[in-house]
């Protein structure tokens, strides 16, 4: 029930919301232009697999809040980005299905799980997670999570074998939480700030260029 069967033109105007309780499916001739400060709401499952535009402007955002599990699949080349992203789950689950998905902007895990299959989520943004019950979940070991942004933190931390790759071109915060493998990467200074022991349960790697500062932090392999 609510389910949006997306195969033509929909312009979202500026700060314009369009809520779906239902599935979200954009078709090969579907055309989606997403202005600034508009916000579309899922409940359902996202399929944009055959998308052929999708266009969110700089300030938009697409906000997962179903009851249950939902899964996001979206399309390859130029349409497998959102700006802004939004988990905010009472229950349950988002999981990212596809090889690669990039949020240009921020990612807010504000309640429920993200969970990255056989995937790679690549945010250009901050990752929010100040939720402890709020986890990501990686389920294969080439699940990664690649994040760039200035301050990132995972309150409820991450689980399984997955990597979690710290990659901005400049200074970074790194959240103080255990990792099973770790990647610093780029050129800054990419900073770890605690007073308790933390773990990196598999792989350090530091990459040329790169600079890995520890402040009262405890690596314990």
């Amino acid at each position: 029930a609510g389910n949006l069967n997306w195969n033509e033109t929909i312009d979202l105007y500026p700060n314009s919301k369009m809520h779906i309780d239902g599935n979200i499916t954009m078709g090969a001739s579907s055309n989606a232009i997403i202005h600034n400060g508009s916000e579309i709401y899922c409940k359902g499952n996202w399929d944009a697999a055959l998308a052929s535009n999708f266009t969110p402007n700089v300030s938009s955002k697409v906000i997962f809040n179903g009851d249950s599990q939902q899964f996001c699949n979206l399309g390859y080349v130029n349409n497998n980005y959102f700006q802004n992203v939004e988990v905010n789950k009472p229950n349950d689950t988002l999981i990212i299905l596809q090889d690669e998905v990039m949020i240009n902007g921020d990612f807010d895990l504000t309640q429920g799980v993200l969970k990255i299959e056989n995937a790679t989520l690549d945010v250009n943004g901050d990752f929010n997670s100040l939720n402890p019950f709020s986890k990501v979940v990686f389920s294969q070991a080439s699940s990664r999570l690649e994040l760039s942004g200035v301050n990132n933190t995972i309150a409820g931390g991450v689980s399984n074998n997955g990597t979690v790759c710290y990659d901005r071109v400049g200074d970074q915060s790194i959240a103080t939480i255990n990792y099973f493998n770790l990647e610093i990467e780029n050129e800054g200074v990419k900073n770890i700030t605690n007073t308790s022991a933390n773990w990196i349960l598999n792989d350090l790697h530091v990459f040329p260029q790169a600079e890995f500062e520890i402040d009262g932090f405890l690596i314990s392999f």
